[in-house]
């Protein structure tokens, strides 16, 4: 699966995201995602970064929690507020 910005997916948990950004940060695929509601049509306040790990059938998001690697990657999104 190939996921691009502005994509909504939904994750493990069932819960709803948008892609707003990614980026590449040493050889890892990172996204800032934000939390929608059920229908697609409202956002929550939740944000959160997830790195992308491939599998041979399938593409895993998973949470990042490290403070280190959190400063280091949210450092690289920059999302325009049009």
């Amino acid at each position: 699966m190939n996921i691009e910005v502005n994509d909504v997916i939904t994750l493990h948990n069932n819960e709803k995201h948008l892609v707003l950004a990614d980026a590449l940060y040493n050889d890892q695929k990172y996204y800032l995602l934000i939390q929608v509601t059920e229908d697609e049509e409202n956002i929550k306040d939740h944000f959160k970064i997830v790195k992308e790990k491939k599998d041979t059938s399938q593409t895993i998001l998973i949470d990042v929690k490290d403070p280190n690697e959190l400063d280091a990657v949210g450092k690289l999104f920059k999302v325009d507020s049009e």
